[in-house]
C-alpha cells in the first residue's frame, strides 16, 4: 500500500490501513522519509498482537467435550485391557 505524508483521519480503519502509518518489517521500494518512532516493544500495534496469540486461549465447549471423550476413552481402556489380556492367556 503506498504511504504518504501528512494527518489522515482514521475513519474508523484499521492502524494498518491509515496511509500515513508505516510498520516495522515494512518494505520501501523508492523515495525517501523521516520516521518517528511512536512506540517500541510490547507497546506496539504488532506488539500487542503478538502477545495475544501467546495467551493461553480459554477452552471452548468444543475442547471440554474433546477432553470428556478422552477421559472416558481413557477409562475404558484401563478397565478393558487387564480384561482381554486375562481371558486370553
Amino acid at each position: 500500500m503506498k504511504k504518504f505524508p501528512g494527518q489522515f483521519a482514521a475513519d474508523g480503519r484499521s492502524a494498518i490501513d491509515l496511509p500515513n502509518i508505516c510498520f516495522m518489517g515494512s518494505n520501501v521500494l523508492s523515495g525517501t522519509a523521516i520516521a518517528v518512532a511512536v512506540a517500541t516493544g510490547r507497546n506496539t500495534y504488532f506488539g500487542s498482537v503478538a502477545s495475544t496469540l501467546v495467551a493461553p486461549r480459554q477452552q471452548t465447549s468444543f475442547d471440554l467435550g474433546v477432553n470428556r471423550f478422552v477421559w472416558l476413552m481413557i477409562r475404558f481402556m484401563l478397565v478393558m485391557v487387564p480384561l482381554v489380556s486375562s481371558s486370553t492367556a
